[in-house]
């Protein structure tokens, strides 16, 4: 029988003990990941020219994904998160007429869940347990469901909701359980700012190119106007994506510069952080940028010690501004993207009012997912939240804005007193991180409808960060009860009470 050590013990833990996964182990997952980025590359680079080509490379693939799952759970869904906008295009396996392709993000979900259970079965992780976050979601799940029964396309409207919403909060409710510690905490917003990384790059090299990458479809530059604003494309193909996930890394990446200790590793980040203010910069999204301001000024009201670096930053900003102004001020920036239908922001007003005026209509149950196009002559809200309302109604959209609403409380109570608690890992540096990144996905969500991919990101966020120091809190109540109760059975005299009357 183990000893129970208390916190701060000077006990020497046994070597067996300290020691994580074996070498073997490792091996075989920084082989399985090598093996995903050429595998991606392969499929690149041959571009798919034939049907057994592209089956085989995402069998190669799904494979891969597998063992990283099977290795590790937790590194599964990093290097899941990490390659998504590349995989997810090209790793697919038909499963024939009528039904929908095997996609990584639906494969990685499934294995995910899988060895959640198995570990579960073996004892290696406690019984998951619905918490109010995850019977609020399964209520708005639940109403959209609704709502895209009632769609005048059904089939789609059900496969839109289960690849937007349905994904996205079954990996919410996975990362709450496999982030366990500030480690792995920390890994995770490490591969958030690696998909800034090379989203900047793109954007940057898109705009001082023209070249669009990683977009197959796509038909050449586009622009705004004749003024020559290019409309960014590569990866993600559109800028209101570009411009969502720099507003949400931004707020991490000063996080990472003011808690860095060593001077590359600030060196590092400043040089970051230029990069992705450059790249929100070009990123031309103006719901972006207000939403990136909105943050940093949480981050400076929250966080005592990011309130000298912010300003620095303004100060040191305001160099090359000043410098490029004639640039930046010039009439196409100006007419095109700041001042261009300011008042009707450009034209969503309208759309609202519509939206409003179908909700009205049915209140308790919308109009039906995917109706909006339909019954106005608008493709699309331009407002996810208002999207959610009129779709769904009521029925969908009270459980979605509890949703939200908890999630704030539940960041605000560890912001306030959730270091003291036993368990937690987060301290108020992070939480306050945590609360301006979340704020650009409610500020550009009123003028954007998200998609999946940017759903992903955040859920992930909300399940690693909040969601998981309730999971902690729980498990360090279960070790100490473990604990103690192994500790009356194995104290001197305490035996069974058979034993006794013998």
């Amino acid at each position: 029988m183990a000893e129970l050590v208390e916190p701060g013990s000077t006990t020497r833990v046994p070597p067996a003990a300290r020691r994580g996964p074996s070498r073997l182990m490792r091996f075989i997952g920084i082989a399985a990941a090598t093996v995903v980025a050429l595998d991606l590359g392969i499929s690149v680079g041959i571009g798919m020219t034939s049907q057994a080509a592209q089956r085989l490379v995402s069998i190669t693939g799904m494979m891969v994904y597998f063992v990283i799952t099977v290795v590790s759970p937790f590194t599964g869904l990093l290097v899941w998160l990490v390659l998504y906008p590349f995989s997810e295009t090209t790793l697919n396996i038909p499963l024939g007429s009528g039904a929908t392709s095997l996609s990584p993000t639906r494969l990685m979900l499934s294995f995910l869940a899988i060895m959640l259970v198995a570990q579960t079965s073996i004892r290696k992780r406690p019984l998951p347990r619905l918490s109010h976050l995850d019977f609020w979601g399964l209520l708005f799940i639940g109403g959209l469901g609704l709502s895209a029964a009632a769609s005048a396309s059904p089939r789609a409207a059900i496969q839109i909701v289960l690849d937007n919403f349905l994904a996205p909060l079954g990996f919410y409710f996975l990362a709450k359980h496999l982030v366990t510690n500030r480690r792995e905490l920390e890994l995770l917003l490490s591969a958030l700012l690696v998909i800034g990384g090379y989203s900047a790059f793109l954007a940057i090299h898109e705009q001082v190119t023209g070249v669009v990458w990683f977009l197959p479809n796509s038909t050449g530059v586009a622009f705004y106007s004749p003024g020559g604003i290019r409309v960014l494309q590569s990866l993600w193909g559109i800028n209101a994506v570009f411009g969502s996930i720099f507003a949400l890394v931004i707020p991490i990446a000063f996080y990472r510069l003011i808690e860095s200790r060593s001077p590359p590793a600030r060196l590092g980040y400043v040089l970051l952080n230029a990069v992705f203010l450059l790249a929100m910069f070009l990123s031309y999204k103006r719901a972006a940028w207000v939403a990136m301001f909105i943050s940093l000024g949480i981050l400076f009201v929250l966080f005592a010690a990011s309130r000298r670096v912010l300003i620095m930053a303004l100060v040191i900003a305001a160099i090359p501004v000043a410098a490029l102004w004639p640039k930046i001020a010039a009439r196409s920036l100006i007419e095109e993207r700041i001042m261009y239908q300011a008042d009707t922001l450009n034209g969503r007003t309208t759309r609202w009012q519509v939206a409003v005026e179908l909700w009205r209509q049915n209140p308790i149950f919308g109009v039906g997912f995917g109706n909006f196009s339909v019954l106005s002559r608008f493709s699309a809200i331009e407002n996810s939240f208002l999207d959610i309302l009129v779709s769904g109604g009521l029925v969908a959209f009270v459980p979605f804005l509890m949703f939200w609403l908890l999630i704030l409380r539940d960041a605000f109570l560890l912001y306030i007193r959730g270091p003291s608690r036993p368990g937690v890992f987060v301290d108020r540096p992070i939480m306050a991180a945590f609360l301006a990144a979340i704020s650009t996905y409610v500020a550009i969500g009123l003028t954007y409808v998200y998609p999946s991919a940017i759903n992903h990101m955040f859920c992930v966020l909300i399940g690693a960060v909040v969601a998981s120091q309730a999971e902690a809190v729980r498990r360090r109540g279960l070790q100490a009860r473990e604990g103690l109760a192994a500790a009356v059975t194995s104290a001197p005299g305490s035996q069974a009470p058979q034993q006794q009357m013998r």
